[in-house]
């Protein structure tokens, strides 16, 4: 008898000016994956402060029949530094969506992706919004899919008028590993 696990999660990190953090963020479940399909969705929003920097290693390993959404939006402050390493693997609906806002002067943003998909759905969203000027942004993702996968990377950088300077770049691999995914 199989059931399901329904979780909606909300999480709020603040980074206060000056400050250096490392934030290590995982989900695995695999362990109750064979008893029990998860339903989650979490909702994360954080805030550099001026100056700050956050270094933000996510690991998601979800179960095979779990249905995941992670929502990730991130707001930097001027001169904030906010780097992220995704790492995940499909299920039966697998979403990772990051918003990330460099809306003050010197902000900058980077965001590398992993992902693993055998014969499951995972779906990478990256959205990077330049509002002010001499911001950056780098988003870089590697995608590694066999059997009947389905492994999309969505990345969208807007540049907003009078922000002189912005720097972007984007980087998307998709790779088959086997089988017709």
């Amino acid at each position: 008898d199989q059931h399901t696990v329904n979780a909606r999660e909300h999480l709020l990190i603040e980074v206060l000016a000056g400050v250096h953090c490392v934030l290590v963020e995982t989900h695995d479940t695999q362990p109750v994956a064979s008893q029990q399909a998860i339903v989650q969705n979490l909702q994360a929003r954080l805030l550099l402060g001026e100056g700050a920097t956050l270094q933000h290693l996510r690991i998601a390993k979800p179960g095979a029949a779990d249905r995941i959404a992670h929502h990730l939006h991130a707001r930097l402050g001027r001169g904030s530094h906010y780097a992220q390493a995704l790492v995940a693997s499909g299920s039966g609906y697998h979403l990772q969506r990051s918003v990330i806002e460099l809306h003050a002067e010197r902000a900058v943003a980077h965001s590398a992706g992993l992902l693993l998909a055998a014969d499951s759905v995972l779906e990478h969203q990256v959205r990077i919004s330049h509002g002010a000027a001499q911001t950056s942004s780098t988003i870089e993702d590697l995608a590694l899919a066999r059997g009947a996968a389905r492994a999309v990377v969505h990345a969208h950088t807007r540049i907003a008028p009078g922000a002189a300077g912005a720097e972007v770049r984007q980087r998307l691999v998709g790779i088959p590993t086997g089988g017709q995914p």
